[in-house]
């Protein structure tokens, strides 16, 4: 078997099915310099193609380029952002300032800070830019200043923030980061990201927010059914790779299309039975074996939760097509056993949580053996 399936962590380009379109439109809006926003469902390969594909071709193409790509999730405060830009912002720099002629053209740049060279952890030198009474971190409006005075010197730069969902949740960091975006003008383009869509969506469709209507969005969609078939053939060994279109079909619905999930299931099938094409009664069996091998795993997701969020869940578990809408009407109340601030409380605290994701006016949950560990052990 040449090719195995991948997950748990970033996948390459070989890997990413059904993205050729959206790849090619980053890379278009990147090269006009446009905001953009990245949407799509958790476990849909969003980072990956940043990280594993637009970041490294970029770099190739501007070989004296500035490409920071940071985190935010579960950010705190102000301080913590600017401290995970610092860091990615000294990585960046560091790899371009290796370049003398970047670094004695550039490095006059910093007025007011202190760039230098310390011994890293790894025992090698390491560059870093510390603010003007010396402290470790500097202030994201004056890197993102800096890297502004940057791109009007000719040096092509390129931002991402991954998570900038998680912003919402810092006080005052939304205005400001949007007023320094608009600060550093048109020639440098962003790119934002995030798998808590309701958030995202509160970020830049609430009409008082201060990203409304900000930037270009491009959705990361579902792989269509006949594109993975022969990725999951390909992958298969033995029998399987005889494995009907009907039964693979069977096996992304089963697991809501999330490519995470899918291929962790097709390894197990390879692992422990290639000796027999799949059917549905197997892909059943091999979540209910997996599902049982990490119990306390997904117990510890729902220490926390109340038995009102678990009646909630339980309206989607039991539901025909897994998804539920009407939240708040009578009869939804009723089997949940709340009001209906009370069912306002429940969906926020599960939608922040990840439990669930929101389209339109339908609920669904987000984690598909998260969904069967509860079918199982909680709701039976």
């Amino acid at each position: 078997m040449d090719k195995e399936f991948v997950f748990d962590g970033l996948v390459d380009e070989a890997n990413l099915l059904n993205q050729k379109q959206a790849i090619s439109d980053i890379f278009s809006y990147i090269k006009d310099k446009k905001k953009i926003v990245l949407y799509g469902s958790r476990n849909r390969a969003k980072t990956s193609i940043i990280r594993n594909i637009i970041f490294p071709k970029w770099k190739k193409q501007n070989p004296k380029g500035l490409a920071i790509y940071i985190e935010l999730m579960h950010v705190k405060d102000l301080a913590d952002i600017s401290e995970r830009f610092t860091k990615s912002f000294n990585q960046s720099y560091g790899e371009l300032a290796k370049i003398k002629t970047f670094l004695d053209t550039t490095i006059k740049l910093f007025k007011g800070l202190r760039p230098s060279y310390e011994l890293g952890e790894n025992g090698k030198m390491e560059f870093s830019i510390k603010s003007s009474d010396g402290k470790n971190i500097v202030d994201i409006e004056e890197l993102l200043d800096r890297i502004h005075d940057l791109s009007e010197k000719g040096v092509p730069c390129l931002l991402c923030f991954d998570e900038f969902q998680d912003i919402a949740f810092v006080k005052k960091a939304e205005a400001i980061l949007r007023r320094k975006f608009e600060d550093i003008g048109s020639k440098i383009p962003i790119i934002v990201l995030g798998s808590k869509q309701h958030v995202l969506t509160e970020v830049f469709e609430k009409p008082k927010a201060p990203f409304y209507k900000w930037g270009v969005k491009i959705e990361i969609s579902n792989i269509p059914y006949e594109e993975y078939y022969p990725y999951l053939k390909e992958r298969f060994i033995g029998e399987l790779v005889n494995t009907s279109d009907e039964v693979l079909k069977y096996l992304q619905d089963a697991l809501f299309r999330s490519p995470e999930e899918i291929h962790r299931i097709g390894y197990e099938a390879n692992r422990k039975c290639s000796s027999m094409p799949l059917t549905e009664g197997v892909i059943d069996d091999l979540i209910d074996q997996y599902i049982g091998g990490n119990g306390t795993v997904f117990e510890s997701k729902v220490d926390h939760i109340t038995s009102q969020q678990l009646s909630f869940l339980k309206q989607i578990v039991f539901s025909r097509d897994r998804k539920v809408s009407g939240i708040y009407s009578q009869d939804f109340l009723h089997k949940v056993g709340v009001s209906s601030p009370g069912m306002q409380k429940i969906v926020k605290r599960l939608l922040d949580r990840g439990f669930i994701d929101r389209k339109g006016d339908s609920y669904t949950m987000n984690d598909p053996f998260l969904f069967y560990h509860l079918k199982k052990t909680r709701l039976s």
